[in-house]
């Protein structure tokens, strides 16, 4: 399947995950976050036409998972264990819950190996009752879900072709909006998990991506960050990017963009041995010794 530029409500997650749906190598929010923080070499590595390098799921992505399918009908279909599989000896016992008997293990395998997501009956309820609180604290905050979830969007940009997925997106209302499941959703610490985990990057693809494909909207596309917490109270944070977010998601952004499409031109990509630049301290750090400097502290500052 090689498609061109455009939106598309179709395109299965497996599809999408594998960059099966372009010639080109596409670059996306999570590929130019490894680019422009790490180094080519660590994108090009975790790119599904590159080194294809994955890691394993972790049980914080599991719940986000479970939460994105419940609230957002996501991309991972959730299955749950039988109550009764066979033991060694092929007499039906029941599993408890528990991925405890050779059977369950290798049903659990299966189902992973198909895309499905594996969960037990007590997992699956209490994020029922999560995913109907966080619901209602969303609309509390004036948030509807009632658009299109898990859009695709293909564009091109400064000759590279470029790929978003939607978790929900209002096409009256130019509007993406991103479900973050997150421990604390204090602004302070979205703002933190913003850079750290490289939103700031996926809030300029994003808007760059409908700003593409509908030339009239530039300057109108908002993206906003749906942050949940997982457990009680089930707190919600609504919140789009603020000037100062936007400015550095598209520097790092165009910066992306620029390596990527050089980096593909040459076939070359470089580890850390191709950054010459020395080792600077960081602003921080400068800002406390002459903190401790003006104090006339004779210790150590850190």
């Amino acid at each position: 399947m090689k498609l061109g530029p455009g939106f598309y409500r179709d395109i299965p997650k497996d599809l999408y995950m594998n960059d099966e749906i372009s010639e080109a190598p596409t670059l996306s929010a999570s590929i130019a976050k490894l680019l422009v923080s790490r180094s080519p070499a660590h994108a090009w590595s975790a790119h599904p036409k590159g080194g294809r390098c994955k890691t394993e799921s972790t049980e914080a992505q599991n719940e986000g998972a479970i939460l994105d399918s419940l609230l957002l009908g996501g991309d991972t279909e959730l299955v749950v264990l039988p109550d009764m599989m066979p033991n060694a000896e092929k007499k039906m016992v029941p599993t408890k819950g528990k991925f405890l008997l050779q059977s369950a293990k290798d049903w659990r395998d299966a189902q992973i190996a198909e895309g499905k997501l594996p969960v037990d009956k007590e997992e699956l309820e209490y994020a029922k009752k999560a995913a109907e609180t966080i619901r209602e604290n969303l609309a509390r905050d004036g948030v509807v879900l009632d658009g299109e979830h898990q859009v695709t969007a293909l564009w091109d940009e400064g000759g590279v072709r470029c790929k978003a997925r939607f978790d929900h997106w209002k096409e009256g209302a130019l509007t993406v909006f991103d479900l973050k499941k997150v421990k604390c959703a204090h602004p302070d610490a979205i703002a933190r998990a913003m850079i750290d985990y490289g939103w700031d990057i996926q809030a300029a693809a994003y808007v760059r991506a409908v700003e593409a494909l509908v030339p009239e909207a530039a300057g109108r596309v908002r993206f906003v960050i749906l942050a949940v917490e997982p457990y009680p109270p089930h707190e919600v944070l609504v919140r789009p990017l603020a000037g100062t977010m936007r400015a550095l998601g598209e520097w790092k952004w165009n910066k992306a963009i620029s390596e990527w499409n050089r980096c593909l031109r040459a076939r070359k990509w470089p580890g850390y041995s191709g950054m010459e630049e020395g080792i600077e301290a960081p602003a921080w750090a400068m800002e406390r010794m002459q903190e401790s400097l003006a104090g006339g502290s004779v210790g150590a500052p850190f």
